[in-house]
């Protein structure tokens, strides 16, 4: 029984039980990063767009402004999530690892010098996360997390995205990830300070990893992360088709009727068939009322 047990904790490790396990319960995300629209969208395959800059002023007054070299897709943005939530984990008895403004690990420096921190920013931990590849994309729900190129592009083009942030009297620069390889198939990154802060108790969006594993479409995903950043467990919310499509595909210029019908219509097939555990979905007269599970 003891050799079974074994054998089934080494089948776990390498990734070849047919029951995997995952550590990864729950992403503390940051609101900013769930909701601007834009950030993230439906890109077309091998055909990003580049050179992107996005503006939006939030309730309360806070103003962001995101530079990215390449459009940020649902590929993306789970890699994030998955960070995110590893970030906040205990890792062989160690506890998340804070990025303090002036660290004293080589490694760490070139972190922090990475991720170009100025204004109030300069003054503001970030954290950091070690992880391999394999179990970065596992954890996530990759349908082969031994395809790691995928991830390293992911990282990359996270990496060249900036923000800029104005809250009140506080102007903050940064970008929103940076990294070092620690091997082949390991890496390092660090978060911004902004991600850090929610995951280290302040205002945060709650993402569950079991629903982000069973998601199977992009726009589902999409959709996904943007209510849960405004819907609190526990409660629910209204919204139209129209505002759900602009979530997953928010540049209309130059899209033709059709295509914004289909759109449309796949929306609807989305909310329909929304069935994650505890969550219901009402339609009515083409708004859909979300209630999430507390």
């Amino acid at each position: 029984m003891k050799d079974r047990s074994q054998k089934c904790e080494s089948l776990q490790k390498t990734g070849l039980s047919h029951e995997p396990t995952y550590r990864l319960t729950h992403a503390r995300h940051c609101p900013t990063h769930c909701l601007l629209p834009g950030l993230f969208r439906s890109v077309p395959k091998k055909k990003r767009q580049k050179g992107l800059e996005l503006k939006y002023q939030f309730t309360g007054g806070v103003r962001v402004e995101v530079k990215m070299f390449e459009a940020l897709g649902a590929d993306d943005m789970r890699i994030l999530q998955g960070l995110i939530a590893m970030a906040a984990i205990q890792v062989n008895g160690n506890v998340m690892e804070q990025l303090a403004p002036a660290p004293a690990c080589p490694d760490m420096i070139k972190l922090r010098s990475l991720l170009e921190a100025r204004g109030d920013a300069k003054d503001m931990p970030g954290c950091t996360v070690r992880c391999s590849y394999f179990e970065l994309a596992k954890e996530i729900g990759y349908k082969n997390p031994r395809d790691t190129e995928r991830i390293r592009e992911c990282i990359e083009r996270l990496y060249l995205v900036t923000f800029f942030i104005q809250e009140g009297p506080l102007r903050m620069g940064f970008r929103l990830l940076s990294t070092v390889a620690s091997d082949s198939h390991g890496i390092v990154v660090a978060l911004n300070p902004k991600i850090a802060r929610a995951i280290m108790g302040g205002k945060h969006v709650r993402i569950l990893m079991d629903e982000v594993r069973a998601l199977k479409s992009d726009p589902s995903r999409l959709i996904h992360q943007r209510i849960c950043g405004w819907i609190d467990p526990g409660t629910h919310g209204r919204v139209g088709t129209d505002k759900l499509a602009a979530y997953v595909w928010p540049d209309t210029e130059g899209v033709s009727p059709t295509t914004m019908r289909r759109r449309l219509c796949d929306i609807r097939k989305i909310c329909r068939g929304f069935s994650l555990p505890g969550w219901r979905v009402e339609e009515d007269q083409g708004n859909f009322t979300f209630h999430r599970p507390k």
